[in-house]
């Protein structure tokens, strides 16, 4: 079979064996025995779900989440954003009220303190 012409998952193991040195597994699944492998990884490693072919539909939607986290939730942050964000923090306001100020989840200001090593 020439699994060069056919449709197939190819899965690649790369590991850094020193600087610019690199060792390459690969292994290719023929495309008519994917739906094999996924019934058999579905029997070995039992997830809460079983795999679908196709991912499932989203239980939610952007307006859902901004009324949740505010109306920033998944907007980008702006630079004067971030220099609030650092000053605030440094004049020890909590997340929780972080939060509340920038409208984003305290999740999100927990990420983006960490991103600048706060």
């Amino acid at each position: 079979m020439d699994l060069k012409s056919s449709g197939k998952l190819k899965i690649t193991l790369s590991k850094q064996l020193g600087k610019g040195l690199f060792e390459r597994d690969e292994l290719f699944i023929p495309e008519n025995n994917i739906a094999v492998l996924r019934d058999t990884l579905n029997t070995v490693f039992p997830p809460s779900q079983p795999m679908a072919a196709t991912p499932a539909a989203k239980t939610y939607t952007l307006d859902d989440i901004r009324k949740q986290h505010g109306q920033s939730a998944y907007t980008p942050w702006t630079d004067a954003d971030d220099a609030d964000l650092k000053k605030m923090h440094g004049e020890g306001y909590s997340v929780e009220q972080l939060a509340a100020h920038f409208k984003r989840s305290e999740g999100a200001i927990r990420s983006r303190l960490k991103k600048f090593g706060l």
